[in-house]
């Protein structure tokens, strides 16, 4: 019985939309099904990330090392911080009329890959 609670669990948190799916779901308004389809590839990647992280017990050496977890949450506040500082501070266009896919295509796939790691 335990598994199955563990599996409607995971089901759950999968079905619950959190700040990934709210990032991509703005960003292919604004910019486009391109950009989103950029973006998801990215944050699939990150994906892959936590899962190999995971795998090789990156849960026993950060509870062992507590200071490496502060580390990480600080990196991950920074970078929001930093995400919401450029989103002030840009005015340029960027409806999908007004980019160049190819220009926008390595930044759009970074983002979304750092967002999901940090």
């Amino acid at each position: 019985m335990d598994v199955i609670t563990f599996l409607l669990a995971v089901l759950l948190l999968e079905l619950t939309p959190g700040p990934n799916m709210g990032y991509l779901a703005t960003l292919a308004l604004s910019r486009g099904r391109a950009a989103g389809l950029i973006a998801t590839a990215g944050v699939a990647c990150g994906l892959a990330v936590h899962a190999m992280v995971a795998g090789l017990g990156a849960g026993v050496l950060i509870q062992q090392y507590p200071l490496l977890y502060d580390v990480l949450r600080w990196i991950g506040v920074g970078y929001l911080l930093y995400l919401a500082w450029e989103g002030w501070r840009t005015a340029k266009e960027v409806s999908p009329a007004h980019t160049d896919r190819i220009a926008t295509a390595g930044p759009l796939f970074l983002r979304g890959f750092l967002s999901n790691v940090f």
